[in-house]
This record gives structure tokens, C-alpha cells and sequence, in this order.
């Protein structure tokens, strides 16, 4: 209904996340991160595997 509509859904800003956070939290659980954070463990995941992506090339 709503893309019918034209509305989008809601988005809540997400900081970015920088390399030197991910290091600062490189040694907890992507779940641990999301919870001191306040963010989404899925948000931190893919947050994870995009700067893995980056490194690699």
C-alpha cells in the first residue's frame, strides 16, 4: 500500500561505520557490537562483511 502510495518507510540514521570503530570492537561478537551500539545485529553484519570487501580489493 504504501508504494502505491509513494510513501517510503521510515529509516532511522545509522552512524557510519568507520574502520576505526570496527577495530575498537574488532574482538566482540557482531551481536555484542549491535547491543552496546543500539543498532541491528544485521546492520553490523553487513556493516562487517562491506569493510572485508574493501580490504580485500
Amino acid at each position: 500500500m504504501r508504494r502505491e502510495l509513494g510513501i517510503q518507510a521510515y529509516k532511522r540514521p545509522l552512524p557510519e561505520m568507520t574502520p576505526e570503530i570496527i577495530s575498537e570492537l574488532g574482538g566482540l561478537s557482531d551481536a555484542e557490537i549491535a547491543r552496546r551500539l543500539g543498532m541491528s545485529v544485521s546492520y553490523i553484519r553487513s556493516a562487517r562483511i562491506n569493510m572485508e570487501k574493501g580490504s580485500q580489493q
